[in-house]
């Protein structure tokens, strides 16, 4: 996958935060009084399983288990989560699976899940819906696009594939470093952005001293890279052994946002409203977890008592009972995804 080719390059820059393709699939079984059997089941390797990963715990039946693949490259390990619950009312169904005192759970992934059960025409009729918002991390993707389409850098990864850093000459490091700076420092801008404008519609606060605001981190990168700095920076990363330049390229990169941070939180505005650099942390929160659904892939199967007659679903072959459906994460970053179903049973 991508960022397996691209693991230097991610570290230096902070990384994409695509935590890997993790597959969550669940399954419905909805009864003919509106209760429902759920399961639901995550399965990816070990890296998938980051802090932005939310599973449910209280009240479900819970298995953690590591199962053995063999594939192409030989045989690896996947971990498989599941987690099982009978619920009497599908609307208690929980939006967001984590726990109430989780920092920034608001931030993290939620999906709200409806089921009307009614009677018309001598018929019981079910209508389901699955929602999920869509991601605020959009503009960063596209960012990294962009940078990760670039004739130049495209060179370079193609020359690391198979040896990292070692691979490049002292000049195309120099370079890849520098690129790799400039694109931190682009994603860091957009952050900021964002973080402005959460804390400043929050708090009523005016575009010229959101503006100001900006411009103040805008200033402690402008500082933090100088051309005399950048190539003091270079010197010295180019000296270290590979993983130590890469810790020293990460912390660098890191640095600037800190002082910013804290310039902002000095200002006279910052200090009225406080709670600047929560928000901060908490777009950033938002951000990287969008990206990290970036290659996750979403199944959901539901079983209704009746046939399923309308609704966005693909059907499944022989049971016209079951409402299929299958998106990427990916796909959240452009919109909202909203599944329906309706369907429909002779009443006894």
């Amino acid at each position: 996958m991508v960022r397996n080719a691209l693991a230097a390059l991610l570290v230096i820059a902070s990384a994409l935060t695509t935590a890997g393709c993790l597959e969550r699939s669940e399954e419905i079984v909805i009864r003919p009084d509106g209760s429902a059997d759920v399961t639901l089941t995550f399965r990816g390797n070990p890296g998938d399983f980051d802090e932005l990963l939310t599973f449910p715990s209280d009240g479900w039946t819970v298995d953690k288990r590591v199962e053995q693949v063999k594939n192409d490259k030989g045989t690896s390990e996947e971990h498989v989560w599941t987690a099982k619950r009978t619920f009497a009312n599908l609307g208690d169904y929980p939006d967001c699976f984590a726990a109430a005192n989780v920092p920034h759970r608001d931030r993290l992934l939620h999906a709200t899940t409806k089921l009307t059960v009614r009677t018309a025409g001598g018929r019981r009729v079910y209508e389901f819906e699955r929602s999920w918002p869509q991601t605020v991390s959009g503009p960063t993707q596209r960012i990294n696009d962009a940078f990760l389409e670039q004739p130049e850098m495209k060179a370079f990864l193609e020359k690391m594939q198979d040896g990292g850093l070692a691979k490049l000459s002292e000049k195309e490091a120099a370079r890849f470093f520098e690129l790799a700076t400039a694109w931190e420092i682009e994603k860091q801008m957009e952050l900021a952005r964002r973080a402005v404008e959460a804390w400043g519609s929050l708090h009523n606060v005016g575009w010229e001293d959101r503006a100001a605001l900006v411009a103040k981190i805008g200033a402690a990168y402008r500082e933090a890279f100088t051309p005399a700095k950048a190539a003091e920076a270079v010197k010295k990363f180019l000296s270290l052994p590979e993983d130590a330049g890469l810790k020293y390229a990460t912390e660098l990169l890191m640095a600037p946002r800190k002082a910013a941070i804290a310039a902002c939180e000095a200002t006279d505005v910052a200090r009225k409203f406080g709670g600047f650099g929560a928000a901060y942390e908490s777009e950033d929160v938002a951000v990287r977890l969008g990206m990290s659904l970036n290659d996750d892939r979403f199944k959901l199967r539901v079983t209704f008592p009746g046939a399923v007659v309308a609704g966005n679903a693909k059907p499944e072959d022989g049971n016209d009972r079951v409402a299929l459906w299958e998106f990427d994460g990916k796909d959240l970053q452009d919109h909202a995804v909203t599944l329906r179903a309706v369907a429909m049973e002779a009443t006894k």
